[in-house]
C-alpha cells in the first residue's frame, strides 16, 4: 500500500451521558461520570463510577442500538460499608436496562465494562 494514500480511520462517536435512575448519581471528581459509546465494531463501552442508588435497581437505560441480544452478566467493583471494595454484579438486559444485582451501593464502577450491541 502506498504511503501517499493511507486508508482513512473510522470516526468514533463521543461519550453520551445517561439519565441516572433510582437515586444513582455520579460519584464525582476526580472519577469519570457515567457514560457510554459504541465503537465502529458495535461494541458498547461503559465508564464512570456511580453511587448511593437503591440496591437491586436500574442505574439507567441504554437506547436502541446500544443493547445486547441477550442478558449480559458482568462483574465489577463496588463499595459497601466503610467504602471497602467488594465484588459486584451488573446485568445489562436486552431492553437496555442496566441493573445493580449485587455488591455495595456507596460506589459502583462501570469503568471498562464492554459488550457487543445488536
Amino acid at each position: 500500500m502506498p504511503l501517499d494514500n493511507p486508508p482513512s480511520l473510522p470516526t468514533q462517536e463521543s461519550w453520551s451521558a445517561p439519565t441516572l435512575l433510582n437515586g444513582w448519581a455520579n460519584y464525582g471528581a476526580p472519577l469519570n461520570p457515567a457514560g457510554y459509546w459504541r465503537d465502529s465494531f458495535g461494541v458498547v463501552h461503559l465508564r464512570g463510577v456511580v453511587a448511593n442508588g437503591a440496591a437491586g435497581t436500574n442505574l439507567f437505560v441504554l437506547p436502541t442500538g446500544y443493547r445486547p441480544t441477550n442478558r449480559e452478566l458482568i462483574c465489577t467493583i463496588s463499595g459497601g460499608s466503610g467504602n471497602i471494595a467488594t465484588l459486584a454484579r451488573v446485568d445489562i438486559l436486552s431492553t437496555g436496562e442496566i441493573q445493580h444485582m449485587s455488591g455495595g451501593v456507596q460506589f459502583l464502577s462501570l469503568d471498562g465494562l464492554t459488550f457487543r450491541a445488536v
